[in-house]
């Protein structure tokens, strides 16, 4: 992926309780799912992380929990990917090309689409659950944007914008929480969108909070009824 690992998703499945649930005995189903992404954070960069933090590797709390799994993120055509191309296989299960969010591999970037591929949070729309991204970098960046929108170039903001407001699958995103807001309202702009009032008819709040959390988009008290 291209951007550095500060970069940080969070996606929450049913945003209550998931932190404070307890240990699940086998065979039991969880009531909240949380997928929480280190955007390039991949066994180099973790390692990297522990061997500063702490002088050698394997200190780090991830590097310890009680069940670890590796995920092969190649694109279609490619063995490095980027941001889109790796999100993609993690929220649909399946290889894309570089550049492109969450659509086949007969997707040609900036020329073509592929077939739009499900993913974890329209699965959960689709079910009815509650949904959110939070995310430090841009909502319409390349990472959180796979969760929910399906272009053929990952600079589609506009686009991805659009999308987001016209869900595929249930009520869309309930909560959504980032920067740039500036960025995002240009890029609105770009394909005539009045995005403020666009929001508010779906019911959402665009709120400001407190030590310049520049940018979020709320549905009415946080979570739609």
């Amino acid at each position: 992926m291209n951007r550095s690992a500060r970069v940080f998703l969070i996606f929450a499945v049913l945003l209550t309780g998931a932190l404070a649930a307890p240990a699940l005995a086998y065979g039991q189903l969880a009531k909240n799912v949380i997928l929480f992404l280190g955007d390039a954070a991949g066994i180099p960069t973790v390692d990297g992380a522990s061997v500063y933090a702490y002088g050698r590797p394997h200190m780090l709390f991830i590097q310890h929990m009680p069940h670890m799994a590796l995920v092969e993120t190649s694109t279609a055509s490619q063995w490095v990917t980027d941001s889109a191309a790796g999100m993609t296989a993690i929220v649909t299960g399946e290889k894309t090309h570089n550049g492109v969010l969450s659509q086949s591999a007969a997707a040609v970037r900036k020329e073509k689409d592929g077939e739009p591929l499900k993913t974890i949070l329209e699965y959960a729309e689709e079910r009815g659950l509650s949904t959110g991204v939070l995310t430090n970098s841009p909502l319409t960046d390349a990472t959180p944007a796979a969760c929910y929108a399906h272009v053929n170039d990952r600079g589609m903001e506009g686009q991805i914008i659009q999308q987001f407001l016209n869900p595929r699958f249930g009520d869309g995103v309930d909560v959504a929480l980032g920067p740039d807001r500036d960025e995002i309202l240009k890029a609105a702009e770009g394909v005539g969108l009045d995005l403020k009032a666009a929001l508010k008819e779906r019911g959402y709040g665009c709120h400001s909070p407190r030590h310049q959390a520049r940018g979020c988009l709320v549905r009415s008290l946080g979570v739609r009824p």
